[in-house]
């Protein structure tokens, strides 16, 4: 193609030649997801373990989590109800504390996890089911139940005022005891004024009413109060490895100590977040929260063949890009000189610590044979998409300590808001190749190319190697310098103000020679072939690029490809130990 058509391989480079940019996205137009739990491993973990709850501490607890680890509910909502909070108070005095908070979601319908929750829940149609009453009976399907957002809101409003209303649950509390739950953007503290009462009293607490969306903001929120309001610790069960993120990046901001109850029933773990934190650093904490959005959670793509471990050491051994990962998340704003910190950051990353721009970076792997289109970054054009995308998740995680942060819409910022009120990724905005390539065609003429019935001809291009023609007289564009040839006007690329100038012509012939060589196959009998439809377009862009090629090394310890090929996986065994 390079041979008869001109284009720069350095041009080419900065397109993704197909729909969506390999590096971060599936062939299906899906995120690429990580083993999130794989980064508490990489920060040592282990070496933060505790034996017991420490002392003094409030528990803190993701309900969802607590409700999906309940493999099957009893008969009844009220025997649910009755359930839920025994495994409250069991959480107390193991924990020996004297408060726990139930600490609920939101369900918004514009929301940066809505992808990653259709994936969780496939497409079946929804269950839906108002919980009412105590002797109402709980559905056996109880995943799809909980995978509605409206059943796990109304459920939450069911047990908040079964608790408050049941006479029972004064006994079971007691006068020494506090439950406080989060219902929508309120929150309510259930205790017994005495043990005569007829039902525990709801108290509602301002501080904490929080328009948070999800509980991993708001389990750090409710973490920071009680460890202002007397208790000297927080002990954070959930098995989201989100959560752990957060509370490391923010450790510094609440008075007290923090620690995350993680692991399976058979093995709970306890780890000690502030240990944790002192241990890593106060630069690559505080660099923690973006480095984790940047790097793939659920709203955000991870890389494909790179993994955490690779980017943590990362910022562990180069204050600059510590540094770069602690300024995403700052602002929602993304000026050009965060966008060139973290293609800094990615160039780093993928191992060429010598360019600042990503597409460079791509010409060289393409260079040195090193690579496949899925193994190299993303174009800058889409690497500027993901940049807001990870800084918008970032703010988010880094405004926990708010109760009602100013959070803007998510449009506009890596995504886009349907008409019908969905949310989709916006992976690029270019096209996805170079004119001269989205304009490829070939031929298979018999009879030399001399006519307007040769497809080449018609679309005033000359043949190129990839045509199957015989005695070939289509002379369009013959290039005055061997390997190079001259696009019509009309189909001529413009060049880009950020990339890279073009090699003189005789390089730009040797390069072409290098990179491009394309199996030609027998040819066919066959007047002329037609240009090719729009839907074999992604796969003939990508044959350009299909270069032999060894197979191309990590420089990640953690690149296992199969933690790319499967889907998001819960950080631990969705049997907590929260019983």
């Amino acid at each position: 193609m390079a041979k008869n058509r001109t284009f720069d391989v350095r041009t080419l480079v900065q397109y993704e030649l197909g729909p969506v940019p390999w590096a971060i996205a599936t062939v299906d137009g899906g995120m690429v997801s990580t083993q999130k739990s794989k980064l508490l491993h990489a920060l040592g973990k282990d070496s933060a373990l505790r034996d017991h709850p420490p002392a003094g501490c409030c528990v803190v607890i993701d309900a969802m989590a607590l409700l999906q680890a309940t493999p099957s509910p009893p008969p009844t909502f009220g025997a649910l109800s009755d359930q839920i909070f025994r495994q409250l108070l069991a959480n107390m005095v193991r924990s020996n504390a004297s408060r726990v908070d139930f600490v609920t979601d939101r369900y918004w319908d514009i929301s940066i996890k809505q992808l990653e929750r259709q994936k969780r829940t496939g497409q079946q149609d929804p269950l839906v089911i108002r919980a009412e009453r105590r002797d109402q009976a709980t559905p056996k399907e109880w995943k799809r139940y909980l995978s509605n957002g409206t059943n796990k809101t109304n459920l939450v409003q069911f047990l908040a005022t079964d608790w408050k209303t049941s006479e029972h649950f004064v006994s079971l509390l007691g006068t020494e005891k506090q439950v406080i739950i989060t219902v929508g953007t309120t929150c309510i503290q259930l205790a017994a004024p005495s043990l005569t009462a007829t039902c525990l009293r709801a108290t509602e607490i301002p501080e904490l009413s929080c328009t948070h969306e999800e509980a991993d903001t708001r389990l750090l929120l409710h973490s920071a109060h009680a460890t202002s309001h007397g208790f000297q610790s927080a002990l954070i069960c959930s098995p989201d490895t989100d959560v752990a993120v957060i509370a490391i990046g923010l450790s510094t901001s609440i008075n007290g100590q923090l620690v995350f109850k993680t692991g399976s029933a058979k093995k709970p773990e306890l780890v000690d977040i502030s240990a944790l934190s002192a241990k890593l650093g106060p630069a690559a904490s505080e660099a923690l929260i973006g480095l984790h959005a940047f790097t793939g959670c659920d709203s955000v793509s991870a890389f494909s063949g790179k993994g955490k471990k690779a980017a943590l050491e990362l910022i562990k051994k180069d204050c600059a890009q510590a540094e770069a990962m602690a300024e995403l998340g700052k602002s929602f704003n993304v000026d050009e000189r965060l966008q060139g910190l973290c293609e800094v950051f990615l160039a780093r990353l993928y191992g060429c610590a010598s360019l600042s721009n990503i597409n460079d970076v791509r010409f060289e792997l393409l260079r040195n044979n090193s690579s496949t289109p899925q193994n190299m970054p993303p174009s800058r054009d889409a690497l500027r998409k993901h940049v807001l995308r990870a800084n918008y998740q970032a703010v988010v995680w880094r405004l926990a300590l708010q109760p009602s942060p100013e959070i803007p819409s998510p449009d506009g910022n890596g995504w886009r808001v349907s008409d019908q009120g969905g949310l989709s990724i916006v992976w690029m905005e270019q096209q996805a190749a170079p004119q001269d390539i989205l304009k490829l065609v070939s031929c298979k003429c018999q009879t030399g190319c001399s006519t307007r019935r040769c497809s080449c001809r018609s679309q005033t291009l000359s043949c190129t190697d990839i045509c199957q023609c015989k005695g070939c007289k289509n002379s369009f564009g013959t290039p005055s310098v061997p390997g190079q040839a001259t696009l019509p006007q009309e189909l001529a690329v413009p060049e880009e103000s950020e990339a890279a100038p073009a090699p003189p012509p005789a390089a730009l012939a040797a390069e072409a020679e290098d990179f491009i060589n394309l199996p030609i196959d027998a040819p066919e009998e066959s007047e002329a072939a037609s240009a090719p439809p729009p839907a074999t377009l992604a796969a003939e862009a990508e044959d350009l690029t299909n270069l032999p090629t060894d197979e191309p090394s990590s420089s990640s310890d953690d690149s296992d490809p199969s933690e790319y090929a499967t889907e998001d996986q819960e950080d631990s065994d969705p049997q907590s130990d929260f019983d």
